[in-house]
């Protein structure tokens, strides 16, 4: 007997200007896909004065409210039919702690994610010709990942996010991976996710999208985080909705195959488990 599909957290909209789906759309997607909880996690605006060389990478500020209203209108239209979470997705800049503070402060979430996707301005996940004419500024490859591995630490004791998404991001382009991880690093980062009582994600938009395709992250840390406690929540990165959920079986025989038996959810940032289990 198929197992049901649980809850995915981290889709995205044409809000941000990057991904193709409505609000709409998407639910319906997941509801002709049988799911009966999904959450939105759309790019969190940048300050007014942040400026990147990359277009399109967020919501701006001025639909920022927009795309909340249309969540919440989801919610109410289908609520007989699914569970609709309204969240979103931060980027830890460093500086900036109190707008991204202040801003979520505004409005009730569900659930907020945390990402490093930027070292300086620079965009870590973007383009790999973008990224070679700029990693020198990194200090090449090793030196992106120690700047990554610190402002994920950063990002962890900001007490920003409930979830820590896509852990092992450079990794999307390649950048030595695993050759060029400190491991040690690696499971200092993790002992300090634990210690602040926050998920992680398996997100399986690594599968389509990373040069290994494969998730985020890799086996070997998420070993690592089921021997320290961690909690985990699976999110597809969807920009499109026949990319919602997508791998989610797979990775449930992932996560189970090293130990894990619960899943996180979440309804007002707060977290509870689902056991694996009740999905059969």
């Amino acid at each position: 007997m198929q197992r049901r599909i649980p809850p995915d957290y981290h889709l995205h909209t044409r809000y941000c200007g990057h991904a193709a789906g409505s609000v709409d759309g998407m639910v319906q997607a997941a509801i002709r896909k049988g799911m009966t909880e999904i959450g939105f996690a759309e790019h969190f605006p940048y300050p007014p004065e942040f400026r990147i060389d990359v277009p399109d990478c967020v919501v701006p500020s001025g639909m920022w409210d927009g795309y909340l209203a249309e969540v919440r209108e989801a919610g109410v239209r289908y609520r007989d039919r699914i569970r609709i979470r309204l969240g979103a997705e931060i980027d830890y800049l460093p500086g900036h702690e109190s707008y991204t503070a202040a801003g979520l402060a505004k409005h009730a979430y569900d659930v907020v994610f945390g990402s490093v996707h930027l070292l300086d301005g620079i965009v870590i996940d973007y383009d790999a010709d973008y990224l070679e004419a700029r990693i020198d500024a990194l200090g090449g490859t090793a030196g992106l990942w120690r700047r990554y591995w610190d402002t994920l630490e950063a990002l962890i004791r900001s007490r920003l996010c409930d979830v820590i998404a896509h852990l092992d991001l450079p990794k999307k382009l390649g950048l030595g991976f695993p050759g060029s991880v400190d491991w040690e690093r690696v499971a200092d980062i993790l002992d300090r996710i634990r210690e602040h009582n926050l998920t992680i994600e398996l997100n399986t938009g690594g599968v389509d999208r990373a040069v290994m395709h494969e998730p985020y992250p890799d086996d070997r840390i998420l070993r690592m985080a089921f021997e320290k406690g961690i909690d985990v929540v699976i999110g597809s990165d969807a920009h499109h909705p026949g990319q919602i959920a997508r791998h989610f079986e797979d990775a449930l025989q992932r996560l189970e195959s090293i130990g894990w038996r619960y899943l996180s959810v979440f309804q007002g940032r707060k977290k509870s488990c689902l056991p694996i289990s009740h999905l059969r």
